[in-house]
């Protein structure tokens, strides 16, 4: 037997009055489906504009300081203050004291370490370039005298 309800359910009854089936359980299911569909954008739509948000922030401080924000130190960048976006809870700086329920457990690099990482940074760009202009003519390395090794003969081919 097909019934079909004052709300256009069309149901299929069988001897015993039971429904067999009916469009109501699909409807609902694409109705489902569709909702979990949006709310998804939706909460892709907020990160991204969370993301846009903290990331005008250039520094740490007023990275920590803004709303939802956190600062990864290794990329160098202000992101949201979520567990999965930095490399790790050592490399995450969460707002909030000690004591507060941080993601991150780092805290803001202070000044002299920053100026103490520009210089040892920059000390390793200068070796590295007085190295190559103290290599020899054609090699890559300095103080490398050893014969260029020849190329391996090719197998024939049969």
């Amino acid at each position: 037997l097909l019934k079909l309800s004052d709300d256009g359910t069309l149901s299929v009854i069988d001897d015993q009055g039971s429904v067999v089936w009916s469009t109501s359980g699909a409807e609902a299911s694409r109705v489902a489906a569709a909702g979990q569909r949006e709310e998804a954008a939706d909460q892709e739509l907020e990160h991204r504009e969370r993301m846009a948000t903290c990331g005008q922030a250039l520094s740490c401080e007023p990275c920590t300081k803004a709303a939802g924000c956190a600062w990864c130190l290794a990329a160098r960048r202000c992101v949201v203050d979520k567990a999965w976006i930095c490399q790790g809870d050592e490399d995450h700086v969460s707002p909030g004291g000690p004591g507060n329920d941080r993601i991150g457990k780092a805290s803001c690099p202070r000044r002299e370490e920053i100026e103490e990482n520009h210089r040892k940074r920059r000390e390793r760009a200068d070796a590295a370039r007085e190295d190559l202009l103290e290599a020899p003519d054609g090699s890559d390395a300095p103080g490398t005298s050893e014969a260029p090794v020849p190329p391996r003969p090719r197998a024939s081919s049969r």
